[in-house]
C-alpha cells in the first residue's frame, strides 16, 4: 500500500514503484480524471511478467498476451529491432495474459515502407464532421510515413505516423478528458492520452508543444499541441492511435 502525500499524482507514484499508471489505476479503480487526495491508500499491484520462449518474438508475445507491442517495449526498455531471447522475463501491463504462451509469428503480411519514406497510404481529409464512424482527422494534410499493423522486422505499429510541418496544430479526435499530458513514456515523446466516453482512448505523441493538461475536458476539435519530432523519431510526424479498452484498431477505419 502507499498513502498519497500532497503533491503526488498517479504517473509520479507509478515511477516510484516501477508501475505504469494504468496499472496502478486498474488496481485501484480509480475513474478519470485521476486525481489523488492526500491520505489516500492505493493499492500496490503485484508486477504481471511472461517468459520468453524459443521462438517468440515481441510481436508474438503481444499477440497472445493481449498486450499492445508498444507498451510491452516502453516498460521493458527494448529499442528496435526490438530483439528478445528465451529465458527473458518481460513485464506486462496488468490487462494482459501472461499464462498463455507465444508461438513465433507469421511473417508480416503488410510490412509499410520505413518510416523515413513517406507511402501513398492516405487518412480521410475531412475535418468537419466525424460522420459515423465517429473521430476526426488529427491533422489537416500530410502524408502516413508509417500504416497500421505489421512492419518489416516484425514490429508491429499500434496507430499511424502521419508526416505534417512542425507547429501544424494537433487536435482532438473526439470529445474526452486528458488522462495523460507529458514525455515520460519512452520513444513517445510529448504525448498525450484522450480517454472518451464508451471505453474509447486517443493517443498522440511525438507532438512539439503540449497545449493541455491532464484532468482537462476538450470538445472534438479542440486544439491539444502542434507536430513535433520529440521521443524516437527525427522527422516532424504525429503518432496517432485509437484503442477501445485494451485493443489497438486501425486509425483509418474509425475516421
Amino acid at each position: 500500500m502507499h498513502t498519497v502525500r500532497a503533491g503526488e499524482t498517479l504517473r509520479g507514484v507509478a515511477r516510484a514503484y516501477n508501475l505504469t499508471p494504468e496499472d496502478l489505476a486498474v488496481a485501484n479503480a480509480l475513474p478519470p480524471p485521476f486525481i489523488l487526495r492526500v491520505g489516500q491508500r492505493l493499492a500496490l499491484p503485484p508486477p504481471v511478467s511472461y517468459t520468453v520462449r524459443p521462438g517468440d518474438t515481441l510481436y508474438a508475445v503481444a499477440r497472445v498476451t493481449g498486450a499492445a507491442q508498444s507498451a510491452i517495449a516502453r516498460m521493458n526498455g527494448l529499442d528496435p529491432p526490438y530483439a528478445i531471447r528465451p529465458g527473458q522475463v518481460l513485464r506486462l501491463p496488468r490487462l494482459a495474459r501472461p499464462e498463455v504462451g507465444a508461438k513465433a509469428a507469421p511473417p508480416p503480411f503488410a510490412a509499410s515502407a520505413p518510416v523515413a519514406e513517406v507511402s501513398n497510404v492516405g487518412l480521410p481529409q475531412s475535418q468537419g464532421t466525424a460522420g459515423t464512424r465517429g473521430f476526426l482527422r488529427p491533422v489537416t494534410g500530410g502524408s502516413v510515413l508509417a500504416p497500421f499493423g505489421p512492419q518489416a522486422g516484425g514490429v508491429h505499429n499500434d496507430g499511424v505516423n502521419i508526416a505534417a510541418p512542425r507547429g501544424t496544430p494537433v487536435r482532438a479526435a473526439r470529445a474526452g478528458t486528458v488522462a495523460y499530458a507529458g514525455n515520460g513514456l519512452p520513444g513517445l515523446g510529448n504525448l498525450v492520452l484522450l480517454q472518451h466516453p464508451g471505453g474509447w482512448v486517443t493517443a498522440y505523441a511525438h507532438l512539439d508543444q503540449l497545449e493541455v493538461a491532464e484532468g482537462q475536458r476538450l470538445v472534438k476539435g479542440q486544439r491539444l499541441g502542434t507536430v513535433g519530432s520529440t521521443g524516437a523519431v527525427d522527422t516532424p510526424q504525429i503518432h496517432f492511435e485509437i484503442r477501445k479498452g485494451t485493443q489497438a484498431l486501425d486509425p483509418t477505419k474509425h475516421i
